[in-house]
């Protein structure tokens, strides 16, 4: 029986209350000498026996204990009912245990309010009709026999709203099902659909074989539209229905349906593949995939990413024992035989669920989805090798053992996610802040690298072979650690790495975008653990613009140090210089103090002495501006760090802290606290690399001890003089190299 059932069931018979009728002897009253049956069956009949009576008749003392003594009896009949209802809810809560093995909250949850029912307010029943058994005073009886009535009737309402959450979250659960069911559906018809059309684009050409493959394929496409048009109906009834708490999921859901227009868009591919281009066809299909992707992450937006991760590991394993078994297979058949059909048949299965498993798992790891994709491209090929009119049985074994490898590979992307993310989860309020800060910082890098990925373009205006696999496994890397900490960042990661691999200018531009949503993402995330004020906030911008163009100058500085390089610094410098001018601008919006201004009009000045010294060929003058260059902006960015701690003190808001490091420092990617462990001798580009786009003021700072960081509140606060200007300025560029000012 299901839950609702059996809890709808649990709920009447409280009501009810049912029991075999019983002969009870009660004394006779004035009126009746004679004896009669009393079958008490429910609180209800007992109440209406009660009312019935006579006021001069219940002022009587026999009538007051035979109306006791009914009470008596319906208490005694309510508490054995009581003792079968508690019976019957201990075995639903088996049930839920059973059936809800990997829901502990929800199933908790239900269960104390079981529990409570069946202990606590069905006891406040019985010892109502007890009370009334003992008392006197009919009216009074009445009250208590009322009272008894009202926590009965309560019980069996809270029964019956327990069993339509329980079912509302099975709803939940059946739709999450449903849609990666049709998910997994919807992939396998692309997949299938984009081979056809690689053989024949329109489906009349299709012959033989083929055209008993595209007559499947239609007819699942059709019977998809009909049933992606059915959950979209049910999604918007549930919507309406399901309780308060379960409703914004299903909403979200419906709305991103209804958004991207799924239903209409399942009937015109359904169109398209009955009639053609099916690489039309393929294309629209892919596009459902990714709105049904979309749906199941509304639908699932609670539950642990981790755990999902995990029962997609889970079904991952499985079709990689398949394909080692099948490529063991086709390894005993040897080059010399041909691979039979059912084997050919099995290779494509799997590659549709390699392909189906892709679409799921890329929201949660880009890099094994990427591998998944690779698996599914060589088992295409070959089945491909295999359609040859003298099958390349070499090259096709070569295939199945690549999409062999490509699948263990993600799994164990999978298997290495899992157990870094379980480990390194931060465990106080302060280290979640200092973690989103890093992260967001380097996506904040990563999305101004990935904005200069114009495709053609020569660096720096565009990125080598070389510097584009390397940002594209940065991003995978930040998408892996951003989702058990920020999922919502880490879709957005997850999307910019999906279009990085598409070598289009209108991709590359939509993943530097979603570069830039994950940072922003991550920096509101941030600023709400931090309690960062909108000021603050401005602040950070400042200082990450700063980062940025240092990173710029610390790139031309590397390429004026030869001759063929000076073509390449002239470029960066101009780029440095636009960088330093939206600065500039942000710091006058946001309030910064004069040193900030003063030092980034400076920056800008060297910079183009800079760039006038790389156009003349002389690698000296170029070299020496740019150091200027860093030196100002190291100083500009010390200084709007100090005028965020100001704030934050002002404000008494917390400021963001790495547990585990000695007052507070931010580590580096390689786990070692900047601004130690270099004798003081860091340079300043290397300080502004290492800080990047920071999190936040105390980020930038973030190395620094309570003192130095009172110290440069009050130099912002307290003007210096004059005469001391200079020596202020150093101890900026100091903090910048990372240098600790002796107390």
């Amino acid at each position: 029986m299901k839950l609702r059932a059996k809890l709808t069931a649990v709920a009447c018979a409280v009501l009810s209350a049912k029991r075999p009728a019983s002969t009870n002897d009660v004394p006779k009253s004035a009126e009746d000498s004679g004896r009669y049956s009393v079958s008490l069956t429910s609180i209800t009949l007992l109440a209406v026996s009660l009312f019935a009576v006579p006021v001069a008749r219940a002022q009587k003392n026999s009538d007051q204990q035979s109306e006791a003594y009914r009470a008596s009896v319906a208490q005694e009949t309510l508490q054995k009912d009581t003792a079968a209802i508690q019976a019957q809810l201990a075995e639903v809560a088996e049930a839920m245990r059973q059936l809800m093995p990997n829901d502990v909250a929800a199933v908790d949850r239900a269960l104390k309010q079981m529990e409570s029912l069946s202990k606590g307010e069905m006891e406040t029943a019985v010892q109502a009709l007890r009370d009334a058994s003992l008392s006197i005073d009919r009216s009074a009886q009445l009250s208590k026999i009322a009272g008894a009535m009202k926590n009965q009737s309560k019980i069996s309402s809270a029964l019956k709203q327990l069993a339509v959450d329980l079912d509302a979250r099975q709803s939940l659960d059946g739709i999450a099902t449903e849609l990666s069911a049709l998910l997994r559906r919807q992939v396998a018809a692309q997949v299938e659909t984009a081979r056809l059309g690689r053989i024949q684009p329109q489906p009349n050409d299709l012959h033989n074989d083929d055209q008993r493959r595209f007559e499947v394929v239609s007819d699942d496409q059709k019977l998809l539209a009909q049933d992606v048009t059915t959950l979209v109906t049910r999604l918007d009834g549930l919507a309406r229905d399901l309780p308060e708490d379960s409703r914004p999921r299903i909403a979200r859901a419906a709305a991103v349906a209804h958004e991207r227009k799924l239903a209409e868009s399942e009937q015109e591919a359904a169109s398209l593949t009955s009639k053609g281009p099916l690489p039309s066809a393929a294309d629209l299909q892919n596009e459902c995939a990714k709105t049904l992707v979309l749906m199941e992450q509304a639908v699932s937006s609670n539950q642990n990413p981790l755990e999902r991760l995990a029962a997609l590991a889970g079904d991952l394993k499985k079709v990689l024992e398949q394909q080692k078994d099948l490529n063991g297979k086709i390894d005993e058949i040897g080059v010399k035989k041909s691979v039979p059909d059912e084997l050919k048949r099995l290779a494509a299965s799997l590659g549709d669920q390699a392909a189906a498993l892709r679409a799921e798992i890329q929201p949660l790891n880009s890099s094994a989805a990427a591998n998944l994709q690779q698996a599914q491209e060589k088992i295409d090929a070959a089945l491909a090798n295999y359609r040859r009119m003298w099958e390349e049985r070499p090259e096709a074994r070569a295939n199945t053992q690549a999409a062999l490898d490509q699948m263990q590979a993600a799994s164990n992307a999978l298997e290495q996610q899992a157990a870094q993310s379980a480990a390194a989860r931060p465990r106080t309020a302060g280290e979640m802040a200092a973690t989103l800060a890093n992260l967001q910082r380097q996506t904040a890098d990563a999305a101004a690298q990935q904005a200069r990925a114009q495709p053609g373009a020569a660096p720096p205006f565009g990125l080598t072979p070389g510097q584009k696999a390397a940002l594209q496994q940065k991003v995978n890397e930040l998408q892996q650690k951003a989702l058990p900490v920020a999922p919502d960042a880490a879709q957005a990661l997850a999307a910019a790495a999906e279009l990085m691999a598409q070598p289009t200018a209108p991709a590359q531009q939509a993943a530097a975008e979603s570069l830039g949503k994950a940072a922003q993402l991550l920096a509101q995330q941030e600023a709400a653990i931090a309690g960062n004020t909108p000021a603050q906030q401005a602040l950070n911008q400042v200082a990450n613009q700063i980062a940025q163009a240092a990173q710029t100058v610390a790139e031309a500085q590397k390429n004026m140090q030869t001759p063929d390089g000076l073509s390449k610094a002239f470029n960066q410098a101009a780029a440095a210089q636009q960088q330093i001018q939206a600065a500039e601008q942000a710091a006058a919006q946001a309030g910064a103090p004069n040193e900030t201004k003063t030092a980034l009009q400076q920056a800008a000045q060297r910079m183009a002495e800079a760039q006038k010294g790389a156009a003349q060929g002389n690698a000296a003058q170029a070299q020496a501006a740019a150091q200027g260059a860093q030196q100002a902006l190291a100083q500009a960015k010390a200084a709007a760090a100090g005028a965020g701690q100001q704030i934050a003190a002002q404000a008494g808001a917390p400021m963001p802290s790495n547990a585990g490091n000695a007052e507070g420092q931010r580590q580096n990617d390689g786990g070692v606290a900047e601004g130690q462990g270099n004798g003081g001798g860091g340079k300043s580009g290397d300080f502004l690399k290492g800080a990047g786009a920071a999190g936040g003021p105390a980020e930038v700072v973030s190395g620094l001890s309570p003192h130095e960081r009172d110290a440069i509140a009050q130099l912002q606060n307290e003007k210096p003089p004059a005469e001391y200007r200079a020596e202020v300025q150093q101890y900026y560029k100091n903090i910048a190299d990372g240098v600790v000012p002796e107390k």
